[in-house]
């Protein structure tokens, strides 16, 4: 997600957040202070009156507003293009699935006690293919450790593909990882 994307996303969120308070507000005041209307209420009323617009026509008018809005939303959504892609390597008639990699690594790594799981998809950056390795540790994991083993099954899973794909590794913790059981070996 860019920086941009991401400042959009919290701007409608706020903008949501918003109007839900402003509804939530409109529709409690009455109750809160015994059936009198809310004071904002009256200017905008008497500006709607002015206009000579019937209130039901308002309603329309706000109505079509909100479905342009809609409409809009969906534009963007459905034109948006596609970042994620199932095949990591796709060169020359040869496909390599991303579970290929998440299992490369997760072999590599699976003698780490401090490692929960391992999962990779493959993402569309500017024309070219990323593999992003997501590596679930347990809470405090001896990360200098990890990063040693993680560096060399990267090395092995160029080594066994032929072929230096670029990765980028994410070692994450997370609700699962503070809940989970030490491994025990017999």
């Amino acid at each position: 997600m860019t920086l941009a994307t991401r400042v959009l996303n919290r701007l409608t969120l706020l903008v949501l957040a918003a109007c839900g308070i402003a509804v939530a507000v409109a529709a409690a005041w009455p109750v809160v202070n015994s059936g009198t209307p809310m004071p904002l209420v009256d200017p905008v009323e008497a500006a709607m009156r002015s206009t000579g617009i019937a209130s039901a026509a308002w309603a329309w008018i706000v109505a079509g507003a909100l479905a342009v809005l809609m409409v809009i939303a969906l534009a963007i959504v459905l034109t948006r293009p596609v970042r994620h892609e199932r095949a990591a390597v796709d060169d020359g008639g040869i496909t390599i699935d991303d579970d290929v990699i998440a299992d490369l690594l997760r072999d590599a790594l699976a003698d780490v006690p401090d490692i929960l799981s391992v999962t990779a998809i493959t993402q569309r950056r500017r024309a070219r293919r990323i593999v992003r390795a997501r590596i679930q540790v347990r809470p405090r994991a001896d990360l200098a450790l990890l990063q040693r083993r993680v560096a060399a099954a990267v090395g092995d899973a160029d080594r066994r593909l032929g072929l230096a794909v670029p990765l980028v590794v994410q070692l994450t913790g997370g609700l699962r990882s503070t809940f989970a059981h030490e491994r025990r070996v017999a």
